[in-house]
């Protein structure tokens, strides 16, 4: 299924995450407003290269660094074939040096899995509106 434009692309490499992240954005985002697609980061490329006027990325790296050389490689893939879109990271490693490096590969915000999801919506809702 082809990604439409104004669609929030999640990015996650395992299936069981991806799921229970939906399963999140689906609760709180209006269907009619947006579409939410999940996709590993291979079929995300393709997607986004079909439709790059996403909405909203959310790349999940888990537990990895963002100083992982295959997760600055995924960072700039990304802001190469969708560089207009708002992109969010989701971690479980919330240091300084990480958000730095989120910032610094072209995400607009950096959200620790440690967030309450309330506090991760307000802030997802901040940037599909134009934040920053």
């Amino acid at each position: 299924m082809p990604v439409e434009a104004g669609a929030i692309v999640l990015i996650d490499e395992f299936p069981l995450r991806r799921a229970a992240l939906k399963a999140l954005l689906d609760a709180w985002l209006d269907p009619q407003a947006y579409a939410v697609f999940e996709s590993d980061m291979a079929r995300a490329t393709v997607l986004l290269e079909e439709e790059p006027n996403a909405a909203l990325l959310i790349l999940n790296v888990g537990g990895g660094s963002l100083e992982d050389a295959t997760h600055r490689h995924h960072l700039r893939l990304l802001r190469s074939v969708a560089p207009e879109a708002p992109l969010a990271i989701l971690g479980e490693r919330d240091s300084p040096e990480e958000i730095q490096v989120a910032i610094r590969l072209g995400a607009q915000a950096f959200l620790p899995a440690s967030l309450e999801p309330l506090f991760v919506e307000n802030c997802l809702s901040f940037l599909i509106s134009g934040g920053s």
